[in-house]
């Protein structure tokens, strides 16, 4: 069965908040603590378990922990270099979860909104489409 004739799908959820409720070292955050998605690269294994508990609890989507992985939100931690591999990490540990869980479920990439608007002048809508744009590309 294939994506298109499931009737329903069941996506997974409150990834940021149960990250923040781990018991993870403080070497696991680094320099980046509050920075979920850094824990792509540091910490693939919490994010695998994550990801295993919510294909347990039904989920069929696993959403990839990139909510704030675009460029904007990545350079307040000084990361934004590292976007493209944290977002492909992210995958990678997505579907590695759901191949130790049988190879059943699906990959959907997470976009979240940037720190800045560009509606209160905080940054050029270019430079905001751009980053998502470069998000987008490495989630692919």
């Amino acid at each position: 069965m294939g994506l298109f004739d499931e009737t329903v799908l069941i996506f997974d959820g409150a990834s940021g908040t149960n990250l923040q409720n781990l018991s993870l070292p403080a070497s696991a955050w680094g320099k980046n603590e509050g920075c979920n998605e850094y824990l792509n690269l540091s910490a693939p294994e919490a994010i695998a378990e994550l990801h295993a508990s919510f294909l347990a609890a039904g989920a069929m989507v696993l959403e990839t922990n990139t909510f704030g992985a675009n460029s904007v939100v990545l350079a307040e931690y000084g990361l934004e270099s590292r976007m493209e591999e944290i977002n492909r990490a992210a995958v990678e540990n997505a579907r590695g979860a759901i191949a130790g869980q049988g190879g059943q479920g699906y990959v959907a990439g997470s976009i979240g909104p940037t720190t800045k608007l560009p509606s209160l002048g905080h940054i050029p809508f270019e430079e905001m489409s751009q980053a998502y744009s470069l998000q987008v590309r490495a989630l692919v």
